[in-house]
């Protein structure tokens, strides 16, 4: 959730007061769970490197400590925490021979329908002198990949690191912006569309198996 409010509202005012905002703005992220502020940032690092900049230092400290989940810690020693009859789960019934055939036909036809092709090689990343823009693509599997482009460097690099990430073959992959959904593959120009050219710096890119 993004919260903002002016120092001088009360709300405002009563933030300040509880996490003794000196500087401001006061840019940061609260845990759910306990109310503790688990970052903060300098509000005029956020106004030199600008919006995409932003987006990439969120992305990398979700990628760090993850997403809370949002329910509260038990604290140790309280009535929650007191030790109760373990529930067990009930023990599955027996497949049904029938049943256990199609499973096993589904099973086949998942794999036929697995993409086949060449996995790239990962694509060198830009030298620490060299004019980057940070990129992160979200995996097939939920992972998220930070990575850095040259801004002359085509959608064809893009969909290389992400071949080589998700361990599949460039041919059975989409790649698409998030809002509003767009497929890179329909990009002016293709997969030769640059990254500046495409203005995908600064977003979160995701992954998809292609059908």
């Amino acid at each position: 959730t993004f919260w903002q409010r002016d120092n001088m509202s009360i709300e405002g005012a009563h933030f300040c007061k509880t996490y003794k905002c000196q500087d401001l703005p006061y840019i940061g992220i609260i845990d759910p769970r306990t109310g503790r502020a688990t970052k903060v940032w300098k509000g005029e690092k956020w106004a030199k490197g600008g919006p995409g900049d932003v987006v990439c230092q969120l992305f990398e400290f979700l990628e760090r400590y993850g997403s809370p989940s949002g329910a509260p810690p038990v604290p140790s020693g309280s009535a929650g925490s007191q030790a109760s009859s373990p529930t067990l789960a009930p023990a599955p019934s027996p497949t049904p021979p029938e049943d256990a055939a199609k499973e096993e036909e589904a099973v086949e036809v998942v794999a036929k329908e697995e993409p086949v092709g060449e996995i790239a090689e990962m694509p060198d990343e830009p030298g620490a002198d060299e004019e980057a823009v940070k990129v992160s693509l979200r995996l097939p599997s939920g992972q998220r990949v930070l990575r850095r482009f040259r801004p002359k460097d085509s959608l064809e690099v893009v969909f290389a690191v992400a071949s080589a990430s998700a361990k599949l073959p460039v041919e059975g992959l989409e790649v698409a912006t998030q809002m509003p959904k767009k497929l890179l593959r329909d990009f002016p120009d293709g997969l030769s569309c640059s990254v500046a050219d495409a203005k995908i710096a600064g977003n979160m890119l995701v992954v998809e198996v292609r059908r």
